[in-house]
C-alpha cells in the first residue's frame, strides 16, 4: 500500500547499482549478505535490501540501504567492515558500481530496465592473444588455398587479396566465436 504521508526525500538512503560477470554472480551475493549483516549492527541502521535481476552478461544487484540520518550512512561506509566488502566487490570480474540518492521529490532514477553498465574491457595481452589466435592460423590456411590464386598476381595484389578474406572471416566469423567460447576467461581479471 502507498504511504500518501511520505513527501520527503529518503534523508539517510543510498541505492548502490552492482553488475558482476555471471562467473562471479554467487561470489557478489554472498559479499552482499555479508554487508547486510554488518549494516545491521551499524549505528541508525534501518534496513538494507538487495535485489538480484538478470542483466545481459551478468547479475545485476540493486542496494538500497537506509539509515536514519545521511551522518549516519556516511558513517557506516566509512567503516573498516564495509570498505573491505565493497574493494573485495570491486575485485570481481568486469564488476561495476553506481551510487544513486533519491532525488528532492524521494523518487529513485532507476528504472526497470535501465541501460547497463558497461563492463571493464578484457585486459590488453588476453584481447591480443585472442586476435592472434583469430589471425595466424586463418592466415597460414588463407596463403596456402589462395596461393592457386595469388601466385601469378603481383605480391601486394595477391596480400590484399588474402588480407580481404581473412579480415572479413575474422571480423564475421572466427573473433565473434572465440570471444563467445573463451568469455569467462576473457573477463577474469
Amino acid at each position: 500500500m502507498l504511504n500518501a504521508e511520505r513527501s520527503a526525500p529518503d534523508e539517510g538512503s543510498q541505492l548502490l547499482i552492482l553488475r558482476v560477470t555471471a562467473a562471479d554472480g554467487d561470489r557478489c551475493a554472498a559479499l552482499l549478505r555479508q554487508m547486510q549483516r554488518q549494516a545491521a549492527g551499524a549505528s541508525g541502521y534501518q534496513s538494507c535490501d538487495v535485489i538480484a535481476r538478470p542483466a545481459g552478461p551478468g547479475p545485476e544487484f540493486l542496494v538500497l540501504a537506509r539509515f536514519a540520518s545521511n551522518d549516519r550512512l556516511a558513517a557506516w561506509q566509512r567503516t573498516p567492515a564495509f570498505l573491505t566488502t565493497m574493494a573485495d566487490v570491486a575485485a570481481l570480474n568486469g564488476a561495476t558500481l553506481a551510487v544513486q540518492d533519491p532525488d528532492p521529490t524521494g523518487i529513485w532514477g532507476v528504472p526497470a530496465g535501465s541501460p547497463p553498465i558497461p563492463a571493464r574491457p578484457p585486459r590488453l595481452w588476453k584481447r591480443w592473444l585472442i586476435s592472434l589466435l583469430a589471425v595466424y592460423p586463418a592466415l597460414i590456411l588463407l596463403v596456402h588455398l589462395l596461393a592457386p590464386l595469388t601466385r601469378p598476381l603481383p605480391p601486394s595484389l595477391g596480400l590484399l587479396i588474402v588480407a580481404l578474406v581473412l579480415t572479413g572471416l575474422t571480423t564475421a566469423w572466427i573473433l565473434p566465436a572465440l570471444n563467445r567460447w573463451l568469455q569467462p576467461w576473457l573477463h577474469r581479471h
